[in-house]
């Protein structure tokens, strides 16, 4: 279908941002919409025939004006350099004197002076094919999608391929009709000075695994390679109502190195060579100063390149040559820096990345030495196996082998692993590491850790040991120790008065649970006696594995009517068993609190200094009472 440029846009010092992720650095894209739509949020209306510039640096939408273009003339194919408008009308159209039909490109400065840069009937494009998008690359050839299939020359086009007309004739640019989904074509083109295309397509689908809609641009950058570089709709909402009918790209200030990667020389004096180039025409002279990261390597020419705003665009071509160090050094990488110079601005002191050069050692290459890859390595005993890894560094000339063989330490075998002896191989030029495994035997046994060595021996084929040539492995035990625990009484004193019957004494296990585990007690006589003032009491107390509750024992309190005050005895825990160990506290006082007070009775009419010898007569019976119990 053709696209309509009829639009109206509203200029907005500020738009919703769009999130731009170019492969390309772009600076600026021109678009132009397929229908009429307004953009941002006010009312500053454009008028038709002008191109929608959209800064994606500052996010700043311009509308461009094309001097001299008629009111409701239709714009299908459009493309921009500096100076110089191209268009591609949908409609025959005649300005300053000159007929432009669907298959021309017209040419203005912007202000008003049209001339035909491209005839297309002149070229052959038959009649009733139109011209959908148009660029130009830096090579100064057009390059032209259709809006239906055409035989040019013997070729056929798809809507969606990219025709190159050059030298009076047309060819195939890119076939880019075997990516894009059947039933869309290609409305939207730039090529790029990278040799990359910008492109939009007038339809919704998914290319290279990117999802596009008719008011995007994408970038191709290979057969492929697809990116999502403007997302119209996130721009700007009211883009969902129209679609991209033409594009052009504005590239930021860069430098095209081609290749910048890969690039190899060699001691024999291979020389290796890549291109220069501007990315936007500068303001003045640029001047490219190039340097060896190391001149041992390799050395270049020329020295310098000089880009002027008429050559900008044109690759200038520097050689890198290999140079001989006379050293068994194995292949050098090394680079070739770029450091640019300007009165532009943009272009002074801009960072390139520098190219990446290999040299290849032209010295009779080493067998290499073999290694292991650690010193040591710890395992844990449950890990079943281990694997050891075996190096050969420095040299990969013939095939090599040596032999690894293990020997025991604290750790034996075949209690604790299992003994190997193997040989490895390497073929010519083969440097990857070579592992082999040792088994591990988890055993029950609590033993620590223990350690054995694997070596390496009789190396084959010109390869020399490396270090290091032993590795000693540590195999850690995850057998723990029983911890039976500590037997303890809960407090180290309590007290129970007298008339309390029956004493609760509490024993607990702590610090560990594991196994049977019991304890002896028993009650030892103090102040107070037994059977008078307490029963003995003694027994076992038992745990079973994984118990930790508190265990308890009672003893027996006699209630006397003796007056005698407090008076205690011990309770002692002795004999552990089950690998359990006495903690503290390990002995308990108890105190029995004596509830028997002495009774004064007062006798009427008696004397006062009778009184005090009926009183004194009583105190002295109750000391002797006590002295007698406590003897």
């Amino acid at each position: 279908m053709r696209k309509r440029l009829r639009f109206v846009v509203a200029l907005t010092a500020a738009l919703v941002s769009c999130a731009v992720s170019a492969v390309t650095p772009l600076k600026a894209l021109r678009l132009t919409p397929d229908a009429a739509i307004t953009l941002g949020m006010g009312d500053t209306l454009a008028t038709t025939g002008e191109v929608v510039r959209h800064d994606l640096s500052s996010n700043a939408v311009a509308a461009l004006a094309i001097n001299g273009l008629p009111a409701g003339v239709d714009v299908v194919g459009y493309h921009y350099r500096p100076g110089a408008h191209y268009v591609v009308f949908a409609t025959t159209v005649t300005l300053g004197g000159i007929t432009f039909t669907p298959r021309d490109v017209a040419l203005t400065d912007g202000g008003g002076t049209w001339s035909k840069y491209f005839d297309g009937v002149a070229a052959g494009i038959p009649d009733g094919v139109a011209i959908d998008a148009l660029a130009i690359g830096t090579d100064a050839y057009l390059r032209f999608s259709f809006d239906t299939a055409v035989n040019l020359g013997g070729t056929f086009y798809d809507p969606r391929d990219v025709a190159r007309f050059a030298v009076g004739a047309f060819s195939m640019s890119n076939t880019l009709s075997s990516q894009i989904p059947d039933g869309i074509n290609l409305v939207g083109l730039d090529v790029l000075p990278n040799g990359h295309w910008l492109v939009a397509l007038d339809g919704s689908g998914s290319v290279g695994g990117v999802n596009f809609d008719d008011e995007d641009v994408l970038e191709y950058t290979a057969p492929g390679n697809w990116e999502l570089v403007y997302d119209g709709s996130a721009q700007d909402a009211d883009w969902s109502a129209a679609g991209i009918a033409a594009l052009a790209g504005e590239m930021a200030p860069g430098v095209q190195v081609m290749p910048q990667a890969g690039l190899t020389t060699s001691e024999s004096g291979t020389a290796a060579s890549f291109s220069v180039s501007l990315l936007t025409p500068p303001e003045s002279d640029v001047s490219v100063a190039l340097s060896s990261s190391d001149t041992t390597e390799g050395w270049v020419s020329p020295s310098s390149l000089i880009f002027t705003t008429l050559n900008w665009a044109v690759s200038q071509t520097v050689t890198v040559t290999g140079v001989d160090d006379g050293l068994v050094d194995g292949d050098i990488a090394y680079t070739i820096g770029l450091t640019l110079t300007s009165s532009d601005p943009a272009y002074d002191g801009l960072v390139v990345d520098a190219v990446s050069v290999t040299n290849l050692d032209d010295e009779a290459a080493p067998s290499g030495s073999l290694q292991f890859a650690a010193a040591s390595q710890t395992v844990s005993e449950a890990v079943g196996t281990v694997t050891v890894t075996v190096s050969r560094i420095g040299g990969s000339a013939g095939a090599v082998s040596v032999t690894y063989q293990t020997h025991a330490g604290t750790a034996s075998s075949p209690a604790d692993f299992g003994a190997s002896s193997e040989t490895l191989y390497w073929l010519d030029g083969d440097v990857a590491d070579k592992s082999f495994t040792v088994s591990i035997v988890d055993d029950a046994l609590v033993e620590g850790d223990e350690t054995f060595t694997v070596n390496l021996s009789d190396p084959e084929g010109g390869a020399t040991l490396g270090t290091p040539v032993a590795q000693t492995i540590t195999v850690t035990d995850n057998d723990a120790l029983a911890t039976p625990g500590r037997l303890r009484f809960a407090a180290d004193s309590q007290s129970v008065p007298e008339n309390a019957g029956m004493l609760v004494v509490t024993v607990s296990r702590v610090d560990g649970s594991d196994g049977a585990v019991s304890v002896d007690y028993a009650t030892t006589p103090g102040s107070a006696t037994a059977p008078a003032d307490f029963a003995l009491a003694s027994g076992t107390l038992f745990w079973a594995d994984g118990d930790g509750a508190d265990k308890t024992f009672t003893v027996t309190v006699q209630d006397d009517a003796i007056v005698e005050g407090p008076e205690t005895f011990v309770l002692a825990l002795s004999s552990p068993s089950g690998g359990a160990v006495l903690g503290a506290p390990a002995n308990q006082t108890v105190t029995i609190n004596d509830d028997d007070v002495v009774v004064v009775t007062t006798v009427p009419g008696l004397a006062t200094p009778g009184l005090t010898l009926l009183l004194t007569l009583l105190a002295g019976l109750a000391w002797r009472e006590l002295a007698r119990h406590s003897s």
